[in-house]
């Protein structure tokens, strides 16, 4: 099991790297960064065990 750190980060990499159709990325490092300072660690622990970090991240950014 990843702890919360690993999680957070993998899923920051996972946000920083989905691109529209055209190449393009959703978001900016920053923006995914502000993105996930909204989330707690407690918060993101309680995905740990049900969602991969790609998962996490198609939930905040096409959801």
């Amino acid at each position: 099991m990843q702890d919360v750190k690993e999680y957070r980060e993998a899923i920051y990499q996972a946000m920083i790297a989905m691109t529209d159709a055209e190449g393009n990325p959703l978001v900016s490092a920053e923006e995914a960064k502000a993105i996930l300072e909204g989330f707690t660690d407690e918060e993101l622990e309680d995905g740990i065990l049900y969602n991969s970090p790609e998962e996490v991240a198609g939930f905040l950014l096409l959801d």
